[in-house]
């Protein structure tokens, strides 16, 4: 266990003690509730609470457990990117205050001495790739083709309902200190939309393909393509259910679904291609059986004649088809 002491000067002098550690510290906002919360924050050696008062003077003291390791696949090499898989209900980095086990805890562990840098970040819930890079040049580089759109994002969902035809949904995110993404009127930059496909309709019995479990409530579904730029904290959570087709099982957006045997908020959202300058890789959701995922694959990679990427329409497919 580490432990990391503050010092309360006149500057947070009557500052909340959430943001005081926050202001201070590396910490994210929310990992320092979260901290608080499980009695790792001591004022004066007292349990704090996030709304109290710091003062002047008051030692602050924050202990932290590390996650536990998991193996990690590399999926692609590619010089500066590496491709890492991440499975559902794993964290991509260690949380604050949770000692819960992380993809990038585990990756620090395989590469040594010289751990590549994280390049973007998936839900807990989300599986699929997680891109590093090999320096900190490579970082820089990977961001500036982020905003300029030249990085393609695709995944594949489960949405509830029928999704009749494809959307492209361009309303900003807010996501400013919230544990939910909101979804304002304003129009977003062109590298902020989501892009959404319907591939296949599907009704139960599910197909042999669908390798998931029942909904507890009987509702038809769309197996989707989704593609986005930069990505914002749950874009494709919010967006989709502002559009009234939520991720099936994320009730957190609105999905009026569960699955059984799974956790309440369960969805099924897999990060299958990511496409940039000089490399791309591949790796379709273990949900999808292999020869049904394979066809989806070559709508991978697409790009609108502005050149952002954008996933491409094809014949709908009911789930009574073979493959």
């Amino acid at each position: 266990m580490a432990t990391t002491r503050l010092s309360i000067d006149e500057s947070l002098d009557g500052m909340r003690l959430d943001k005081a550690v926050h202001t201070q510290s590396s910490f994210g906002l929310r990992g320092v509730r979260r901290l608080i919360e499980r009695g790792m924050v001591l004022v004066n050696g007292v349990p704090g609470k996030s709304a109290q008062k710091v003062r002047r003077g008051d030692s602050v003291c924050i202990s932290l457990e590390e996650g536990a390791a998991v193996d990690v696949s590399v999926l692609h090499r590619q010089s500066p990117y590496i491709f890492l898989a991440k499975p559902r209900f794993l964290h991509t980095v260690d949380l604050t205050g949770s000692v819960e086990p992380s993809l990038w805890a585990s990756a620090k562990t395989l590469f040594g001495d010289t751990p590549p840098i994280l390049a973007q970040r998936l839900d807990y819930q989300t599986s699929g790739i997680v891109c590093c890079v090999e320096d900190r040049t490579s970082y820089q580089a990977f961001r500036r083709d982020e905003k300029r759109g030249l990085v393609g994002k695709t995944y594949c969902a489960l949405l509830e309902g029928r999704v009749e035809k494809p959307l492209c949904l361009r309303e900003e995110l807010l996501v400013s200190d919230r544990s939910k993404t909101g979804v304002s009127s304003a129009l977003a930059p062109h590298n902020r939309w989501t892009h959404i496909v319907p591939y296949a309709y599907i009704a139960e019995p599910y197909p042999s393909w669908l390798l998931v479990p029942q909904l507890r409530e009987p509702l038809s579904l769309t197996l989707c393509v989704c593609t986005i730029c930069c990505g914002a904290r749950h874009q494709i959570r919010a967006h989709a259910g502002m559009s009234g087709h939520p991720l099936a099982g994320d009730t957190l957006y609105g999905a009026q679904s569960r699955f059984v045997g799974e956790p309440n908020g369960a969805f099924y959202l897999h990060q299958a291609h990511i496409s940039l300058p000089g490399a791309s890789c591949t790796y379709l959701p273990p949900w999808i059986a292999k020869a049904y995922a394979n066809t989806m694959a070559a709508s991978f990679g697409k790009r609108d004649p502005e050149g952002f990427p954008f996933a491409e329409a094809s014949t709908l497919r009911e789930s009574s088809q073979a493959l």
